[in-house]
């Protein structure tokens, strides 16, 4: 028996995302990839956005009628796909309901298949063709499909960004905008050779790093620019300049067609220099992004973290000096932490001067290697209950910053107390940067 008597009517969702106070800042261009590249193969796709909306019946009535229906999920958002798909299900009880995103690649054994008809591990572009074609070729759609990585990202058409209903929002620290508030996502390269014990990004990547050609990333601006009025732009790579040649090279292309823009990207403080920073200023960035994590070294080499918090000092230093502004990521209660931890935090944004502050809370990721090995690290997972999981720190009303997990070289009061001082130090000072 074949699949689809027609062309299916494909339908792709985003949950609601209320562990953001600003969800719009963060469109979902994994489906609108996967959307202009299902197109591409000719079938018709239309994007259900829920990100600003509640989880309710009125939010799931805003999805149109599919005959595929795929959702994205992080492992925050597993539950509310669960119950978006569910009663999908009632509405359509003939439809093909996907899942895929890092969520279901990093914890398949959590998706409920009374519920969904299959799932997409790893990278979806060509998977999710497959899994079209599959049901269209047999009428047979396999419980889960992955697909090499494309190795040409060139080769991949420019999001789908018409599918969007909102058009972004104030991407840059506390609120700061230039000309509009109308701002869009850019992924230059996809993947992070490096493993830090708290990230999970490896999960979905395998440490392959793939880049897009400087010529390819200047005409997907362009085409944001003349086709969606857009000039602000947030890069979302984990290492935007973990090749140097191919940045200056997206800076020189941008200054040669004289594109007036604005943006941020997140790096490795280790991998920036004056010279660099100074073109990439030239070139519309306003603001960078530093994964320090935590002032102490101690806690830094635990985690596998290769740079120090002098080198980091340092490169923001270079930054302000190249007319950059800085944001620091950064965590309280990483294992590791000791009596001196809050100390040694404190004295090192003191010295610092960063503009901003995104401080969360440390919640293991699954697919880390801290999920997967936390006695490696001298700690042991409380819960798996993903409700208490949202490590940003000021999202959602009584946020609590009570770990989810317990040292086994500290105490919970003197953790506790670890995270408070540092976090009240920051609260004072007006860096924290509220997400």
């Amino acid at each position: 028996m074949k699949g689809f008597k027609t062309l299916p009517e494909i339908v792709l969702i985003k949950p609601p995302i209320p562990y953001h106070m600003a969800p719009s800042e963060q469109q979902p261009l994994g489906i609108a990839y996967i959307a202009s590249q299902t197109r591409k193969k000719g079938y018709q796709v239309s994007l259900a956005d829920l990100g600003e909306l509640e989880l309710n019946d009125n939010s799931i009535e805003k999805i149109p009628y599919g005959d595929i229906y795929g959702l994205t999920a992080s492992f925050l958002d597993l539950k509310a796909s669960h119950y978006i798909a569910t009663q999908l299900r009632k509405r359509n009880p003939q439809s093909k309901i996907i899942i895929g995103g890092p969520g279901p690649t990093s914890l398949p054994e959590l998706i409920d298949f009374n519920i969904f008809n299959s799932m997409i591990l790893g990278e979806g572009e060509n998977a999710f063709i497959d899994l079209i074609e599959d049901f269209q070729d047999s009428g047979i759609m396999k419980s889960q499909y992955s697909a090499s990585f494309i190795h040409n990202l060139d080769n991949i058409p420019f999001p789908a960004r018409d599918l969007f209903r909102v058009k972004g929002g104030r991407i840059f620290s506390f609120g700061a905008y230039y000309g509009s508030d109308r701002s869009t996502g850019l992924i230059t390269s996809r993947g992070c050779p490096y493993d830090c014990a708290y990230c999970s990004t490896n999960a979905m990547w395998e440490r392959k790093v793939r880049f897009r050609s400087a010529e390819n990333v200047v005409d997907e601006i362009d085409e944001c620019i003349n086709k969606h009025n857009i000039r602000q732009f947030r890069v979302q790579d984990d290492n935007f300049t973990l090749k140097k040649e191919r940045v200056e090279k997206i800076c020189n292309e941008i200054l040669n067609r004289k594109l007036n823009i604005y943006w941020r990207c997140s790096t490795a403080s280790s991998l920036v220099d004056k010279e660099l920073l100074k073109l990439m200023n030239r070139a519309g960035c306003m603001e960078i992004s530093y994964g320090a994590e935590s002032g102490d070294p101690d806690v830094l080499r635990l985690m596998n973290r290769k740079q120090d918090p002098e080198t980091i000092a340092q490169s923001i230093e270079k930054a302000h000096q190249a007319g950059i502004k800085v944001r620091l990521f950064f965590m309280v209660g990483l294992p590791g932490t000791s009596q001196k931890t809050a100390e040694r935090d404190i004295e090192f944004l003191k010295k610092a001067k960063p503009d901003a502050l995104n401080l969360a809370v440390y919640t293991p990721y699954p697919g880390s290697d801290i999920w997967n090995n936390p006695g490696k690290y001298g700690v042991t997972i409380n819960t798996k209950n993903f409700d208490y999981y949202n490590m940003h720190l000021f999202s959602g009303e009584n946020r609590s910053i009570d770990s989810v997990i317990s040292s086994n070289t500290i105490d919970k009061k003197t953790l506790e107390i670890q995270k408070k001082t540092v976090i009240d130090f920051a609260d004072k000072k007006g860096i924290i940067h509220k997400s």
